[in-house]
C-alpha cells in the first residue's frame, strides 16, 4: 500500500473549507457561483491544502465568503510559517512570531482591537496587508486576460492612471508619457473604459479602483511573464549610471545555493517585501512611478 501525500497547509484549508461550506454546498458550487478569477481545480487545490494562494489572491476569496479580512489574513500568515522548519537557528524565531499569531487570532475571533508591543511585531504577523481594503481590488478575469495580452501597453496605461489617481489623466498626456500615437492610446482607453478598469470624467480619466491584481493559475501564467518581462526591459533599456550611484534605482542579484528550507524562507520574505510595499501610504503630489519585482528561481542544478 502506498504512503499517502502529506498536506502542506492542513490548518489553512480546513479553514477555508469550514467558511465555505456555510454559504455553498462545494467547491465547485462556490467556483461557478462567484468569479473568484481562478479556475475551479486551482481553487480546489487550496481547499485541500496542497497550494497556499498568494496574498491578495487570499483577501478576494476571504472577501467573497464574507470573513472577517483580518483573521483570515492571520491564519494566512500562520500557514506560511508552520511549514517553516528549523534551519539555522531560526526556529525559535519562528515558534516566538506563531505564538504572537495566535494572540492576534484570538483576539480578533473575540472582537477586540488588536494589541501589540511594537511596530516591528505588527509587520511580522503581516497586519500592514490590511493596509488594502477589500473593495479596492480589481481582480482581472479572462475578459480582461485577452485584452491585455494584445498589447504590453494595456498595462502600462492602467498602471499610470492607478499611480496618479485621484488626478484626472488626458489621453494626451498619456500619449507622451509613454512615446504612443494620441489614437492608438484613445482606441485602448475605451476598450479599458467597456471593462470597467479606468473611468471617464469629462475628456480625461482615472482608475476606477486602486489596487489590481492578476490571479496566479494557468490561465494568467503567460500574462503575468509577459508583465514582469516587459516592466523588466522598459526598467534595463532606461538604466543609467548615475540613477544607479545616486540610488534613483537599485539593480541586485545573488546566485547561490540553497537548502529547501532556505529557499522557502527567500520566498516567504520576497513575498512580505512586496505586500508591505502595497500597504505603504501614499502622498498625493508624487510624480515619479517606480517598478519593484522579485523572481526566485532554480538556476543550475548539480550534474550526475
Amino acid at each position: 500500500m502506498g504512503l499517502k501525500s502529506q498536506v502542506k497547509y492542513p490548518g489553512f484549508a480546513s479553514y477555508l473549507r469550514t467558511h465555505r461550506e456555510k454559504n455553498y454546498r462545494s467547491a465547485r458550487d462556490f467556483c461557478t457561483r462567484v468569479k473568484t478569477g481562478i479556475s475551479y481545480p486551482q481553487y480546489s487545490r487550496y481547499e485541500a491544502g496542497d497550494q497556499l494562494p498568494p496574498l491578495v489572491q487570499a483577501v478576494t476569496i476571504f472577501g467573497q465568503l464574507e470573513v472577517n479580512p483580518l483573521e483570515a489574513l492571520l491564519e494566512w500568515n500562520k500557514a506560511q510559517l508552520s511549514e517553516v522548519t528549523a534551519e539555522q537557528g531560526a526556529q525559535s524565531v519562528v515558534q516566538e512570531t506563531l505564538k504572537e499569531i495566535d494572540a492576534l487570532l484570538r483576539q480578533a475571533r473575540s472582537g477586540k482591537n488588536l494589541e501589540t508591543k511594537t511596530p516591528v511585531e505588527i509587520s511580522r504577523a503581516g497586519v500592514n496587508a490590511f493596509d488594502v481594503p477589500l473593495d479596492k481590488v480589481v481582480v482581472f478575469n479572462r475578459s480582461h486576460r485577452d485584452i491585455f495580452m494584445k498589447h504590453p501597453a494595456y498595462r502600462d496605461i492602467f498602471t499610470y492612471i492607478n499611480a496618479f489617481h485621484p488626478r484626472k489623466i488626458t489621453a494626451e498626456e498619456l500619449a507622451r508619457a509613454l512615446k504612443l500615437e494620441h489614437g492608438v492610446v484613445l482606441e485602448m482607453l475605451e476598450n479599458l473604459e467597456k471593462l470597467g478598469v479606468v473611468l471617464k470624467k469629462e475628456d480625461s480619466f482615472v482608475a476606477a479602483k486602486r489596487n489590481f491584481y492578476f490571479p496566479d493559475d494557468a490561465d494568467f501564467f503567460e500574462l503575468r511573464n509577459l508583465n514582469v518581462r516587459h516592466n523588466f526591459n522598459q526598467l534595463m533599456d532606461g538604466l543609467q549610471f548615475e540613477a544607479l550611484s545616486t540610488r534613483q534605482a537599485f539593480r541586485g542579484l545573488i546566485t547561490r545555493e540553497f537548502t529547501p528550507a532556505q529557499y522557502r524562507w527567500v520566498v516567504d520574505q520576497s513575498e512580505k517585501l512586496l505586500a508591505q510595499t502595497v500597504g505603504l501610504s501614499e502622498d498625493e503630489g508624487g510624480d515619479v512611478i517606480y517598478s519593484v519585482m522579485t523572481v526566485v528561481g532554480e538556476r543550475f542544478r548539480r550534474s550526475q
